[in-house]
């Protein structure tokens, strides 16, 4: 079964393929496409004037390693000096005592010096955001999608061809992708920047429940994610969100299955779209 929103980087080449290629009703033109890529690089160049200074990065990481480093040497060497008594270890450690103090006035500087500079950058980020809906307004007037289409999220991961052969990652992280979702002319149809993909209903099979641990990068919601169930912030294998509970889209077209997986937080909308159209089912299933 393949996941329609997968995508295939070919190692030798460095190609890159995508299995809904053959799903695409419409498209940007080039023209249009030249100008979406243009926006997106005004986009960037406002993004990276929001990034924290490397300088001040650098500053408030020495500053928090130097408080932290000092602060335990500071409780070791009291607890050595214990039997010969305070003022002996407040004289003889007179050093670490100042360099601890120095640590704390550091971070604190640093601390206040990126409050200053964030108030500063709020008229930058307001800019950035702008340039950003710009983009996405942009694109569904060339796509021309419906005023009533919403965001979804669809799960997609990156696989390696490697002679003709698939490699899927050790650690299977996928990428949480926003499409517009809409249906059209009797097909239920998902738009990124570029492409309406469009599958018929006629095809839709069912959604499954599938209540398997699974990892994705990005978290799109202005609420929290301790606000949805099931969904955690985990450190290892790398930073990424992990979810308890996925769904899975399945259509079939001949002798040809394919998937679309769905967060559990994004199923509600996608159920209200489709009700009566498609049969509902819980399941397991292998990743």
């Amino acid at each position: 079964m393949k996941n329609l929103f997968n995508v295939i980087v070919h190692r030798t080449t460095q190609k890159i393929e995508s299995e809904y290629k053959h799903w695409i009703i419409r498209q940007v033109t080039k023209k249009q496409e030249e100008k979406l890529q243009s926006l997106g690089q005004t986009y960037s160049t406002a993004q990276r004037k929001n990034n924290i200074p490397k300088w001040l990065y650098l500053w408030l990481r020495l500053s928090s390693t130097l408080v932290f480093t000092s602060f335990v040497f500071f409780l070791a060497m009291l607890f050595m000096s214990l039997s010969k008594g305070l003022d002996h270890f407040l004289i003889e450690y007179l050093w670490l005592e100042i360099l601890f103090g120095l640590g704390i006035v550091s971070l604190v500087l640093a601390i206040l010096v990126r409050v200053k500079l964030n108030s500063k950058r709020k008229p930058e980020k307001n800019a950035a955001d702008q340039i950003f809906n710009t983009i996405l307004d942009t694109s569904k007037q060339f796509l021309k999608i419906p005023h009533h289409a919403f965001g979804l999220e669809v799960l997609s991961l990156q696989l390696i061809s490697k002679n003709d052969k698939i490699q899927m990652p050790k650690h299977k992280i996928y990428n949480n992708i926003v499409l517009s979702v809409f249906i059209e002319e009797d097909k239920l149809c998902f738009a990124d920047l570029y492409d309406v993909i469009g599958i018929p209903l006629a095809y839709l099979t069912s959604i499954n429940q599938m209540e398997e641990p699974y990892h994705f990068k990005f978290w799109h919601k202005k609420e929290s994610f301790t606000a949805f169930q099931g969904i955690s912030l985990i450190k290892r294998p790398t930073l990424c969100y992990e979810g308890t509970v996925q769904y899975q889209l399945k259509f079939k077209k001949e002798n040809e299955e394919y998937e679309i997986r769905i967060p559990s937080y994004e199923i509600a909308e996608l159920e209200n779209l489709l009700k009566g159209r498609i049969s509902y089912a819980s399941t397991t299933s292998e990743f």
